[in-house]
């Protein structure tokens, strides 16, 4: 099982197949023609950067459906959410929302969303190298991804008085990297935040082997709203941002602003474990909060800021919480419970072709993580792309960030 979850976090972690992979002689796997030469230190509207973004979005963007561009470019490009009617006209509370690696801004629509209606003013930025074509993450920099945060946190300090940002996964850990230089930030949200990866042979030693593998994965475009095949160095970046946000924080001994943070024991991207104790160590904040989901050992998880959940709901078929569970209601119209796409390992190498074949036609199997079971009661084993609990969370989040 350990070894099955080793390989699962590999591929999890790219989103993809086979590693080592040679991508074709196509558009899709190639760097774009041109680079997005935004000047992200220079004091520029966020109002610019999303014109500017979303252009050079559609002059590159190889589309998972050319029939249906417009609602595709809605859904993956920057946005922001103005406070609705009703709200001060000067809004106090904003928010930059930060998605994962291959992912896109619409892995934290739904929270927007919710935010926004509660009078935040809402930020989402598409970070360099996603959006477009894996291809552009055959060069991305990290120091490109710090850069774009950094610009958006300034932006939104411009115009409200309390900054939150919220960060899932690789943003989750820019989260935390820029909450080490903006310490005046009034909070962190943090959903699997990649602080401490599981361990892979591989996936640490991307640092040297982007000189021999171009491609970790490589599979077909999937989906409209994220990448399926990982350049190595993408997930090269990835870990030296991390080395990079670890020394950060032991340099300036921890963290200032209060973290609220959402993690789970199946993680087989994000090792939950380590990662929740670097959070207990980094953040001594009297607010910080972190909420734990798994199914056992709950006496050495559970403390006075760390609250411990079931994550095995019988009752809705759900054996355990995945990486990507938390972002997404289950109304999303792509990933919730009665959503377009059905994620059942098919186009990312970590199940037998028959047992997705199988998850495909079962119109009810238990949703969980791959890679978590053996036990043929749970099998096939769809992934669980949807947070079942969104309610709950939501409540959370407006308690930790003063609104309730």
């Amino acid at each position: 099982m350990k070894t099955l979850r080793i390989l699962t976090s590999v591929l999890l972690l790219a989103g993809t197949a086979a590693c080592g992979s040679a991508a074709p002689n196509e558009a899709y796997y190639q760097p774009s023609m041109e680079t997005f030469d935004f000047n992200f230190k220079e004091e520029t509207s966020f109002k610019k950067y999303m014109e500017e973004k979303t252009a050079y979005v559609k002059r590159h963007r190889i589309y998972f459906d050319a029939g249906n561009t417009d609602v595709e470019l809605s859904r993956i490009t920057p946005y922001e959410l103005p406070v609705p009617p009703g709200c001060d006209a000067k809004p106090s509370r904003g928010a930059l929302l930060i998605h994962g690696i291959s992912d896109t801004t619409y892995s934290l629509k739904d929270i927007a969303e919710f935010l926004n209606s509660e009078c935040v003013l809402i930020r989402a930025m598409l970070l360099p190298g996603h959006g477009t074509r894996p291809g552009d993450l055959l060069q991305i920099k990290k120091e490109e991804w710090i850069e774009a945060v950094d610009f958006g946190i300034r932006s939104l300090k411009s115009e409200v008085d309390h900054v939150y940002v919220v960060g899932f996964s690789l943003g989750g850990l820019l989260a935390t990297h820029a909450a080490t230089n903006h310490t005046d930030l009034s909070g962190l949200v943090l959903l699997s935040p990649s602080l401490q990866v599981v361990y892979s042979p591989l996936v640490w030693q991307t640092r040297w082997l982007r000189y021999v593998w171009d491609w970790m994965d490589v599979d077909p475009n999937a989906s409209p709203v994220r990448y399926h095949s990982m350049p190595t160095n993408g997930l090269a970046e990835l870990m030296e941002l991390r080395s990079k946000t670890i020394w950060s924080l032991r340099r300036k001994r921890g963290l200032k602003p209060p973290v609220f943070a959402m993690l789970a024991e199946h993680d087989v991207s994000v090792n939950s474990r380590k990662t929740l104790e670097i959070l207990h160590a980094a953040s001594s904040h009297e607010k910080s909060k972190f909420i734990y989901y798994g199914d056992h050992d709950k006496s050495s998880i559970e403390n006075n800021r760390t609250e411990y959940r079931s994550a095995y709901l019988p009752d809705l078929k759900i054996l355990n919480f995945s990486h990507v569970a938390f972002t997404y209601s289950p109304e999303n119209p792509l990933f919730g419970e009665n959503g377009e796409i059905k994620v059942c390992g098919k186009n990312i190498g970590v199940v037998h072709k028959e047992e997705a074949e199988k998850c495909f036609e079962t119109d009810y199997p238990w949703k969980g993580e791959f890679g978590s079971t053996n036990d043929a009661k749970y099998l096939p084993l769809q992934r669980l792309t949807y947070n079942p609990d969104f309610t709950k969370m939501k409540s959370d989040i407006l308690s930790f960030i003063n609104i309730q």
